[in-house]
């Protein structure tokens, strides 16, 4: 029998013998001699007696298609790969946040927002928002992709929670960061934070930008309005190359779908024209030489790529550290031109202050009588 008859033929066995799904470790041999997956063994009441390790072991070794197979993704994927390409896969699906009744992939969502929610979509300069009001989801369009913007003004507890979600590939999510300018009259006020991906449509606490009602109606200078205006602005990172800024060089590694800086896999036309990843599955032909399309990589242009530097994302605020994109987030965490909570939030609770770490030791010296 042929090899691949085999290997087909064992992909097709190793499935949950409840949902018919294909498995993944981990896999639990049940009593009746029948094999679970993690989330039938929760909900059933059949007796686990073990991890069954000789079947995980097998299925280490073969490839499977992709979760999103049924949506229309060819790929057959190692277990080890499965995390990284069902996260960025073109067929993944997004149930819409406006309406919970939709679902699709982030091209297709776009095309219904535009359709369907027209009237939440934000323009690219200034919206109104009112202080009052206890929460909203909308949507802006920034170089064409779409976005989720969910902010909720919490008079109770005196906070103001604003999250940017990007929907589409979660490795794209993390070279975004946005600036969010909150305005009233000519006075402002801004924050910087790093776009979230739209793993769900939730407001996270711990990543979203958190502003005490007071503190801001204080800088806008508010009296008894209750409404402002407000803005995003959107910034992929740029890259550095040996130090410096060469735009012929950053031309080069852009894009000429989405626009935006290549990393690895970079796929190519026959003609030699270079394609991101994300935007490789929906082109049939080069969207420069209308030439056919090809799964040829690039590795030359991933070299350079791999050498890429990025900056801060408070660069315009002065900053000039620039790293690797794994070092970038950790920076930007405790960045001295960002934003950050007073040290001593933990031991006084009703503390809100945020502010740039040349203005904490002033701050917990006056307020807490603490020298920072």
């Amino acid at each position: 029998m042929n090899s691949n008859l085999i290997l087909q033929e064992l992909v097709e066995i190793m499935r949950c013998d409840n949902c018919k799904a294909h498995l993944r470790p981990p896999i639990y041999y049940c009593e009746r001699n029948i094999n679970l997956c993690e989330s039938c063994k929760s909900s059933s009441e059949i007796k686990v007696i073990s991890v069954n390790q000789k079947l995980e072991n097998i299925g280490h070794l073969l490839k499977f298609p992709c979760y999103y197979a049924k949506f229309g993704c060819k790929n057959s994927i190692l277990w080890s790969e499965a995390t990284l390409h069902e996260s960025e896969c073109p067929f993944r699906q997004f149930e819409c946040p406006a309406c919970s009744s939709w679902k699709g992939t982030a091209e297709n969502l776009k095309v219904h927002i535009q359709n369907n929610h027209k009237t939440i979509i934000l323009s690219s300069g200034y919206n109104r928002l009112s202080l009052l009001q206890n929460e909203r989801i909308c949507f802006i369009m920034g170089v064409g992709e779409p976005y989720m913007v969910r902010y909720n003004c919490n008079t109770d507890s005196g906070l103001f929670w604003f999250v940017l979600k990007y929907i589409g590939p979660l490795e794209n999510a993390k070279r975004r960061h946005y600036k969010l300018i909150l305005m009233h009259e000519d006075s402002s006020y801004n924050e910087r934070k790093q776009v979230e991906p739209a793993v769900d449509w939730k407001v996270d606490e711990g990543t979203a930008i958190k502003i005490d009602l007071c503190v801001l109606k204080t800088k806008l200078q508010l009296k008894n309005e209750n409404v402002i205006e407000f803005k995003i602005e959107i910034h992929c990172r740029t890259p550095l190359y040996n130090g410096s800024v060469d735009e012929d060089l950053l031309h080069d590694v852009e894009c000429p779908v989405c626009q935006d800086y290549m990393y690895a896999p970079i796929k190519q036309c026959i003609a030699g024209h270079s394609i991101c990843n994300y935007c490789r599955p929906k082109l049939k032909v080069c969207p420069v030489c209308k030439q056919e399309m090809s799964d040829v990589r690039n590795f030359a242009l991933e070299s350079i790529c791999s050498k890429m530097y990025y900056r801060c994302m408070y660069a315009d605020d002065g900053c000039t550290f620039a790293s690797l994109p794994k070092d970038i987030f950790k920076h930007e965490d405790t960045c001295e031109y960002g934003l950050l909570d007073c040290p001593l939030k933990a031991f006084i609770a009703n503390c809100t202050w945020r502010g740039k770490l040349g203005e904490m030791s002033s701050h917990t010296l006056e307020e807490h009588g603490w020298k920072f």
